[in-house]
């Protein structure tokens, strides 16, 4: 008697083999992303925040249009009607990223009073707006900091990137993993070598110093 797996069943064998694969060997990112496989692998490991049923309709449309018109009121409204707050837009954008994208805080808090887990493109986005009362904000919802965003990189490692060290603590205070790679395969510690400072703040050698002492701290690394 033959038996024939389906499609689906086939696919999730391939990632769990994957998976164990990942405990001996580091993984061609890359070539995971080229057959589609990466966000799964990621997603079995845990790493990825589980995306919502994508329902988008005509109270979702209205809802993305009423945050990106910054009209407070009207998106209470389109949400008191069952308009679906985990939805996102076509480009994978969810309400709350828009909300950090249009500076609006007020409309940030609203989302995340609906039980919505800031996703690590919303950190990361709160990360590089430079006013960081949205990051505050965002932190204090006890978000999963290990998460990859839509284009591979982790909170912590944006944090390091940006140069801010408080923001770096804050991710290590909430367990960020500092030995998760990012879709390049690197992790935190590597981005330290390239001192890039994305954030421009004035003294980039003192930042980094800092920035060095927490992730050696952590890690148990002796000076």
């Amino acid at each position: 008697m033959v038996c024939v797996l389906s499609t689906s069943i086939q696919r999730n064998l391939l990632v769990t083999t994957l998976l164990f694969v990942s405990m001996a060997c580091s993984l061609d990112t890359e070539k995971l992303e080229e057959q589609g496989l990466l966000v799964q692998v990621w997603e079995k490991e845990g790493l990825v925040a589980e995306r919502p049923a994508h329902s988008f309709g005509d109270l979702e449309q209205d809802l993305f249009q009423a945050t990106l018109n910054d009209d407070y009121d009207r998106v209470v409204q389109l949400l008191d009607k069952g308009a679906n707050v985990n939805a996102h837009n076509e480009q994978d954008e969810d309400l709350i990223e828009l909300a950090i994208r249009r500076k609006n805080l007020e409309m940030v808090v609203l989302f995340t009073r609906s039980d919505t887990e800031p996703s690590a493109d919303a950190l990361i986005q709160a990360i590089h707006l430079q006013d960081d009362r949205f990051w505050r904000h965002l932190v204090k919802q006890s978000p999963n900091i290990n998460q990859l965003s839509r284009v591979g990189s982790t909170p912590l490692i944006e944090t390091i990137r940006w140069g801010d060290p408080n923001m770096v603590k804050t991710c290590l205070d909430l367990d960020a993993r500092i030995k998760l790679k990012d879709s390049r395969g690197m992790v935190a510690t590597e981005y330290l070598g390239l001192v890039e400072n994305i954030g421009n703040f004035p003294d980039v050698t003192f930042n980094y110093e800092r920035i060095k002492e927490m992730l050696d701290a952590k890690t148990g690394k002796r000076p």
